[in-house]
């Protein structure tokens, strides 16, 4: 049961993470965003920059995975560290999946960016944190 708990604490922490980075970088840009539910935002773009809104768009995917690296480094193979790598590596690769007509990948689009290199950079990235965990 303790194994089971640390690893659903992991994953939980992994999805907080990925949502709180974007909040994060819509607070620190003064960004005017308006959510609806947890994990969806709009960007009311009034004076934006494309590169400020194209960090938003990636701010969750950078901020869940920078924690991730850190905990590969200080907490490798503990059901914690596998849990949240777990997650935060089954989040990156299924998103285009679960989101094919919006979300990060598409907002980096939208804004100038190349979701599509970004979505294999941020997916080498997981399984790094994933493999450097588990093994």
């Amino acid at each position: 049961m303790d194994i089971a708990l640390l690893v659903i604490v992991g994953a939980v922490l992994s999805f907080c993470i990925h949502e709180l980075s974007h909040l994060l970088a819509i607070k620190i840009s003064m960004t005017d965003a308006t959510w609806s539910g947890i994990t969806s935002f709009r960007i009311n773009r009034t004076h934006e920059s494309l590169v400020t809104l194209r960090w938003i768009a990636r701010a969750g995917f950078v901020g869940q995975l920078v924690l991730g690296t850190c905990l590969a480094l200080l907490l490798p193979h503990t059901w914690f560290a596998i849990g949240y790598a777990g997650w935060s590596a089954g989040e990156v690769v299924t998103y285009p999946l679960r989101r094919r007509t919006s979300g990060d990948f598409k907002m980096l689009d939208a804004y100038e960016g190349h979701g599509q290199r970004e979505f294999w950079l941020y997916a080498a990235w997981a399984a790094v944190n994933l493999i450097t965990i588990t093994w």
